[in-house]
């Protein structure tokens, strides 16, 4: 059978954001968060539990 992928978890977005605050909905960076030049995606994402497909325990 074929594995499941859940794209989901290869999105950069505010959810699988490191800074993403589950129960307010709010960026919580130090700072605040920014746009790249054309605002289109967020410079200061960085994921919350490492890279999607290389993360611990993934075998």
């Amino acid at each position: 059978m074929g594995e499941l992928i859940v794209l989901d978890a290869y999105r950069r977005t505010c959810h699988n954001c490191l800074w993403h605050d589950d129960a307010h909905g709010a960026c919580k960076r130090p700072g605040g968060w920014e746009w790249d030049k054309n605002y289109t995606r967020c410079v200061t994402f960085a994921w919350r539990y490492g890279w999607p497909g290389v993360r611990k325990g993934a075998d």
